[in-house]
């Protein structure tokens, strides 16, 4: 049973179930109200299933007011687009990520310097980014003024008048996608870490928090 256009196209196909109890009602409202589509039947429990076909989707024009929703499939969840759509609005969580990054060691001075090991991991919620890092140190190239921890996976955001981000052993400076180690071993520097002091095969393990811009 189908209903058709006035050319005889299929609008709305209906599928008849012999034993059925259940239905659903669509209303329409007045001036102010929205119709109503719901529900009813012989059932106490009456869900509505709204089933696309191939990989399509359910798409609404407008937000969707969400209460106490469960993803009911295994792996199943909220999918934010790869580059994050920023919102405005303080209450609207417009970025969710996880992912792994290649921390770099560099100098305030210059030069260059290696790893032998080097790797990261982060999630990201909102504009808070939560990260790991581990590096082997190699060598240093003309290399001088204190280490530098390189390459993080977002710029931190930039706030006047606020201190820079204190985050694990270090503090990340802002705008910027780097940080310099305030702790070495079991030796608490007032100021960062020099070059000089560091050797071939020293590793550097951290675990920290910063806010990005985006």
């Amino acid at each position: 049973t189908a209903i058709n256009d006035t050319n005889g196209n299929e609008l709305i196909g209906i599928t008849a179930t012999a034993s059925a109890v259940n239905e659903i009602t669509v209303a329409n409202a007045a001036t102010t109200a929205n119709p109503v589509i719901s529900a009813t039947g012989g059932d106490t429990n009456i869900g509505i299933t709204l089933t696309p076909k191939g990989t399509g989707g359910v798409k609404t024009a407008n937000c969707l007011a969400v209460g106490g929703a469960t993803p009911s499939t295994s792996g199943a969840g909220i999918t934010f687009p790869a580059t994050q759509s920023a919102s405005t609005n303080a209450n609207t969580l417009d970025d969710y990520e996880e992912g792994t990054w290649t921390p770099a060691v560099t100098s305030s001075g210059g030069g260059s310097a290696t790893t032998t090991y080097a790797t990261g991991s982060y999630i990201k919620i909102g504009s808070m980014v939560q990260y790991n890092l581990f590096v082997k140190l190699g060598t240093f190239t003309g290399a001088f003024g204190t280490m530098r921890i390189d390459s993080f996976p977002f710029t931190v955001a930039y706030r006047s008048n606020y201190i820079d981000y204190p985050i694990g052993t270090q503090v990340i400076a802002t705008s910027t996608k780097y940080a310099g180690n305030l702790v070495e071993g079991t030796v608490i520097y007032d100021t960062q870490i020099a070059v000089s002091s560091l050797v071939l095969g020293d590793e550097v393990r951290i675990t920290g928090t910063y806010q990005a811009s985006a």
